[in-house]
């Protein structure tokens, strides 16, 4: 997780996009960390450290056992919006529920 999120944060990072534009990250994961930081409020503070002031994070948890307290706290300090479903059958339509990114 901490190696992904590092990886989509930096994608928004100075000079990269304009800063007019928006910065967003969907973030499609069960939230379960298993190699590096496994610590959900150590990547949290990881995250906040690398991430552009006008990124926001929209959280999509897929899975059956999803670590919503990582998951809710990306997208409540990421100014996002979060959809969880138990199975990637129905991922296409949680995507269609989702709030708009604008």
């Amino acid at each position: 997780i901490q190696e992904a999120l590092d990886a989509a944060l930096k994608m928004l990072a100075p000079p990269a996009p304009a800063p007019e534009r928006p910065a967003y990250v969907v973030f499609i994961t069960d939230g379960a960390p298993t190699i590096g930081e496994r610590d959900p409020d150590r990547l949290l503070d990881g995250a906040m450290k690398s991430c552009p002031a006008r990124a926001r994070i929209f959280v999509m948890g897929v899975g059956e056992d999803l670590n919503t307290y990582l998951l809710d706290k990306l997208a409540d300090q990421f100014r996002g919006a979060r959809e969880y479903e138990d199975c990637v059958a129905t991922l296409d339509e949680a995507a269609r529920r989702a709030p708009p990114l604008a």
